[in-house]
C-alpha cells in the first residue's frame, strides 16, 4: 500500500548541513522558472528552482552529500552492483559516491550515441545486475522513470534511488507506484525550513 503521507523526521547535523549549503552556494532561487517535467507533459512554471547542477562547483559540498547517501544505503541496508546517473545534473554526485564506494557507475542515455558503438549506457551492464540511481531532484519522477527503462531493457534491475532532494510534486509516490524506493537525503518542506531559519522569505508555493 503506497502511504497517503510520509511522517517529516527531525534533521541529522549533516541533512542540516547540506540544506543550509543548498542556500548558502545559491542553489535555491525564486523567481518565474519553466520545470522540464510535469504530470500531464505540458510546461509547469514553479516560483522556485532548486538547482544542484551548480554544486559541481563546491567539492566540499559534493562530498558531504555522497557522505549521507552513504549513510543512507548503510541504514536502509541497500544492496546493489553499480551505481547509475539520471543525465546529466546527478552524473558528478554519482562519480563521487562511486569512488566512495569502490561500486562501478553506468550512465543511461537519453538517446543512443549516433556514432561509435551507439550504445544507450555507457559503462559495463549484465543481464541480473543491480543497479542502484541517483538522481538531483526528483519532481514527478519522470526522469527516474526513463532511466529505469532505459536500464531494465538491458536486464538490470533497479528497485532503488538515492536522491538529494524531494520536490514533493507527486514523483515519490509515482515511483512507489513503480516499486522504485526513493531515498531522498531532503524533501522541500525540510529545505524551506531551513532557509526560513536563515532569514529567507519563501513564497507561498
Amino acid at each position: 500500500m503506497i502511504p497517503k503521507k510520509r511522517m517529516t523526521k527531525e534533521l541529522s547535523l549533516r541533512e542540516r548541513s547540506i540544506a543550509i549549503s543548498i542556500v548558502e552556494t545559491g542553489a535555491l532561487k525564486f523567481g518565474r522558472f519553466v520545470l522540464s517535467t510535469s504530470p500531464d507533459g505540458k510546461p509547469k512554471v514553479s516560483p522556485y528552482y532548486v538547482d544542484l547542477r551548480i554544486l559541481r562547483s563546491f567539492p566540499r559540498v559534493l562530498h558531504e552529500i555522497a557522505r549521507a547517501l552513504q549513510e543512507i544505503i548503510a541504514k536502509e541496508n541497500l544492496v546493489f552492483d553499480a551505481l547509475a546517473d539520471v543525465p546529466t545534473g546527478a552524473t558528478p554526485l554519482t562519480a563521487v559516491l562511486s569512488q566512495m564506494l569502490r561500486v562501478p557507475m553506468v550512465s543511461p542515455r537519453k538517446g543512443p550515441k549516433p556514432y561509435g558503438t551507439m550504445k544507450q549506457i555507457d559503462g559495463i551492464v549484465k543481464p541480473g545486475m543491480r543497479v542502484a540511481l541517483v538522481e538531483d531532484v526528483i519532481v514527478t519522477g519522470q526522469s527516474v522513470m526513463e532511466s529505469v527503462r532505459i536500464l531494465r531493457s538491458e536486464g538490470c534491475v533497479v528497485d532503488d534511488v538515492l536522491s538529494v532532494l524531494d520536490r514533493e510534486e507527486g514523483g515519490y509516490t509515482n515511483l512507489l507506484a513503480l516499486q522504485i524506493k526513493p531515498h531522498p537525503i531532503l524533501t522541500r518542506s525540510q529545505l524551506f525550513t531551513v532557509a526560513r531559519e536563515l532569514g529567507i522569505q519563501i513564497p507561498r508555493i
